[in-house]
């Protein structure tokens, strides 16, 4: 408190001295219960009156000047004055920001080591163990592996791919998607089990189990304007579709998960916002909320190089943390694919702060969050897309020879001009 009102009483006195006001500030703006930030453009201009000779470099905003002795007084004071609003202003703004524009460095631990393909992580609700997905026996399965170490099990072993786990609260079943035969939602036991798994829905996506673990959530497809939500019980009972009709009908709703509370699912709804968009609705039906963003926080991302103002991408993996106090995301920048935490009011759902947790320089993706809510699993994928250029006998209708790479890697889409002798990307 003693910081908050010197604090207080130090940015009044600056005002003060140059004349700017706090209800309609030109240099000094008040962020509600966060500080000040130093809102005027600032310019390094040569000091007045000094000999050709003694001219001085022009100040970058933020560089601290120390006249020479022999300069008059009045500049000499305005000079302090102005270092000092950029040096305690800005170190106050840097505290607001300081999440987003430099995350904290993680200490990252590798889980997997196989060849190929691993993601879809789900934790056991010890945290002593991940089921994953991996195409290490030639096709997709669902293997289980301690986090301390040691060769992974596999648990599924029936035709087709088997992916996108999610283990059961109790612990004893993992919930996964099946291409065997016709395809659809099964569970198996957590440890495996010849003939033990045991087919819950003839459809469906991305299974996710209810915080009590009595029913499952799921999706029509895996992405596109079309997809529907539905929840299912293991009682044989046909699914039951939720989220029939609520606020944005219009707009495509990419991805659903459970509340912590149970009972209500959240659905993260697509459109043309800058930030994710996410209503929570009951599953027994009703109104929807959207937690809306603060656009204080809004301002502060526009403010930030790189930041989500500035998101593209097909996104749609999101999880609540246990606590119900924030939404974790993925979210992709000019193709980096990061996870971003959320924060949310827990009455109002309203959201109040966004920092990013990741900072790989590939696609974070495909996460889950330990049952505690302390750790997250996710898989680093990489994509070395390049174009390449085949020969081609238009005669025959085929390849007529080797062909090569005419970009480095990360050129997507790319374009022949009509001579064929550019390429754009």
């Amino acid at each position: 408190m003693d910081f908050d009102h010197g604090l207080h009483a130090a940015v009044s006195r600056l005002r003060e001295v140059l004349g700017d006001s706090a209800e309609s500030p030109n240099l000094i703006e008040t962020l509600p219960r966060r500080g000040y930030r130093f809102i005027a453009s600032i310019e390094g201009r040569e000091p007045l009156g000094l000999p050709e000779r003694e001219q001085v470099p022009a100040a970058r905003a933020g560089d601290a000047v120390v006249p020479p002795a022999h300069f008059r007084r009045p500049w000499l004071r305005y000079s302090i004055v102005s270092v000092a609003v950029v040096l305690v202003v800005g170190a106050v703004s840097f505290l607001i920001h300081e999440k987003l524009r430099s995350p904290a460095q993680r200490a990252l631990t590798r889980v997997t080591f196989d060849q190929g393909l691993q993601f879809g992580a789900t934790w056991s609700p010890d945290n002593r163990m991940i089921a994953y997905s991996s195409d290490r026996g030639g096709k997709f399965d669902i293997w289980v592996q301690q986090i301390s170490g040691g060769d992974p099990i596999q648990i599924t072993k029936s035709p087709g791919h088997n992916w996108q786990p999610d283990w059961s609260p109790d612990g004893k079943y993992i919930a996964y998607r099946s291409e065997d035969g016709e395809g659809g939602l099964f569970i198996i036991p957590a440890l495996g089990g010849a003939g033990l798994a045991r087919k819950i829905v003839s459809a469906g996506f991305y299974p996710r189990w209810s915080p009590d673990g009595s029913r499952i959530l799921f999706q029509t497809s895996q992405g596109g304007s079309e997809n529907e939500f539905y929840v299912v019980t293991l009682d044989g009972t046909p699914p039951r579709k939720v989220v029939t009709e609520f606020g944005p009908l219009t707009i495509t709703m990419r991805s659903a998960a459970w509340h912590p509370d149970g009972k209500r699912i959240s659905i993260w709804v697509g459109g043309h916002s800058p930030v994710p968009t996410f209503w929570t609705i009951p599953v027994s039906g009703g109104e929807g909320v959207e937690s809306k963003i603060d656009p204080q926080v809004l301002r502060q991302l526009g403010e930030v190089p790189g930041s989500l103002r500035h998101l593209v991408g097909n996104d749609t993996q999101f999880s609540w943390m246990p606590s119900g106090k924030a939404i974790i995301f993925e979210g992709t920048f000019r193709g980096v694919r990061n996870l971003w935490k959320m924060s949310v009011d827990r009455e109002t759902l309203r959201a109040n702060a966004i920092e990013r947790l990741t900072t790989g320089s590939g696609l974070d993706t495909d996460f889950a969050l330990s049952a505690d809510g302390k750790r997250i699993a996710f898989t680093i994928k990489s994509e070395p897309v390049q174009a390449w250029v085949f020969p081609f006998d238009t005669a025959r209708g085929r390849l007529a020879g080797a062909g090569r790479s005419v970009t480095s890697p990360g050129a997507w889409e790319p374009n022949l001009s009509r001579d064929g002798k550019q390429a754009g990307f």
